[in-house]
């Protein structure tokens, strides 16, 4: 899912395994050029990562993941980035299903690799040594988490909000844990959110990932606006990318035909 400052790559069934070969196994994660930010993200219920997502699914700037029920909840990932901020945001919604109210966790367990996008494995010098160790502390400007590089300006951020609960519903912050340093020069935390969904409710939580090279300042910024309205931001995005389809018109009588050449120009969007 990609916007003009900031990406996620991962596979379809919502992971992030080893991608890439400029610099070896480290191309996929979230991205905001010419910085990585995060290596991955596991999204947590009750405590466990989500098993594998079930269905895959590529909109017109957004992609989204539906997962097995599980525990009688229905959850579905949204994830993009809107345009013109160096964030990307990750949308859960948690339908209960059932006929009973459930109580349950849930969180989100960033892995830092904050790298900038040269040198590659294969230069002098490489990019593994200039690389450092990330570092990782709960921000309470955010109620979240920054990682940072040692004398650089580069910063990665991880918060949530909860933007849709009914009136029996309850969404409570529980907090941040700075996990600490992992063996790959990187860091990890985890946010958790504690849960009561009414049968038949939904709970909506958007989580945010911004990044800067420059000053911290930007990735705040870009944080608290891509969390103030991430329902409205995507809306904003999925309009851009049907104005991209208005830009030209080709009517062709296979369908599949009609699709590729439709799925191209939003293509060329995301690359632009």
């Amino acid at each position: 899912a990609a916007g003009n400052r900031a990406y996620v790559v991962g596979v379809q069934d919502g992971t992030f395994p080893p991608i890439g070969w400029h610099i070896t196994g480290t191309m996929g994660g979230v991205w905001s050029h010419p910085l990585k930010l995060l290596e991955s993200y596991t999204l947590l219920l009750g405590g466990s990562g989500l098993p594998a997502a079930q269905q895959f699914t590529s909109g017109p700037g957004f992609v989204q993941l539906s997962y097995p029920a599980t525990d009688g909840l229905q959850i579905t990932r949204t994830e993009f980035a809107p345009d013109g901020l160096p964030v990307v945001l990750v949308g859960l919604q948690i339908k209960n299903s059932g006929s009973q109210p459930v109580t349950t966790t849930v969180g989100i367990q960033p892995i830092s690799k904050i790298l900038p996008a040269f040198p590659w494995s294969g230069t002098t010098p490489t990019s593994d040594q200039l690389d450092q160790q990330d570092n990782v502390q709960f921000d309470s400007v955010i109620s979240g988490l920054t990682f940072s590089e040692p004398n650089q300006p580069w910063y990665a951020m991880v918060a949530g909000r909860a933007t849709k609960q009914g009136p029996q519903d309850s969404v409570q912050f529980q907090g941040a844990s700075a996990l600490g340093t992992l063996p790959g020069k990187e860091a990890t935390g985890q946010l958790t959110w504690q849960l009561k969904i009414a049968a038949g409710s939904t709970v909506g939580i958007w989580f945010g990932i911004s990044g800067t090279h420059v000053f911290k300042a930007e990735a705040y910024g870009a944080l608290f606006a891509g969390l103030a309205n991430p329902d409205g931001l995507l809306n904003i995005k999925i309009n851009q990318r049907a104005k991209v389809l208005a830009l030209s018109n080709v009517t062709i009588p296979d369908q599949d035909a009609q699709d590729a050449f439709n799925w191209a120009k939003l293509n060329l969007a995301d690359m632009s």
